[in-house]
């Protein structure tokens, strides 16, 4: 699911100028990939997301799939877009995600900083190795509730 259908979402500041080249689902943290114009989703690891060169651009606010034209139409109804075509990101905000891991052996709470985890998600401690602020992406402004949603604010410079 990613992003909470009806939940709270106060969206300030969005942009629209970088392509995702690979299929991913709202509410993933996209990064900087070296290549102008493109982003890309971070490594399946912790290791990999506390290297260096992983740098939070935004929240993908909706769908990417790969589509066979050949086969299916394009699925505008449910607001899903191909790989390879502009993505809308989230840069300052508030939303209702799932797409989040409680790490650091510490459970998520209300104020803690909201930091780029494995595989896009948003966790609770700073994977960095270098121990920079260069991975955090917001504050998490509630605890995870029993349906595994916790609402986080958004706050990319």
């Amino acid at each position: 699911m990613a992003l909470k259908s009806g939940g709270l979402a106060h969206i300030h500041e969005t942009t629209m100028k970088y392509v995702l080249d690979r299929a991913a689902e709202p509410g993933t943290i996209v990064v900087a990939s070296g290549v102008a114009g493109k982003v890309d989703v971070a490594g399946g690891t912790a290791a990999e997301v506390g290297a260096s060169g992983f740098w939070p651009i935004g929240l993908l606010l909706n769908t990417r799939e790969e589509f066979n034209y050949a086969k299916e139409l394009e699925r505008v109804q449910y607001d899903t877009d191909d790989i390879g075509t502009v993505v809308a990101l989230l840069r300052r905000g508030e939303v209702d995600t799932d797409m989040l891991v409680e790490n650091g052996g510490v459970s998520i709470a209300p104020g803690q900083p909201a930091y780029l985890a494995a595989d896009g998600k948003l966790g609770n401690a700073n994977l960095s190795v270098a121990g920079g602020e260069e991975q955090r992406v917001g504050q998490w402004m509630s605890a995870v509730d029993a349906n595994g949603f916790a609402q986080v604010r958004i706050e990319l410079q």
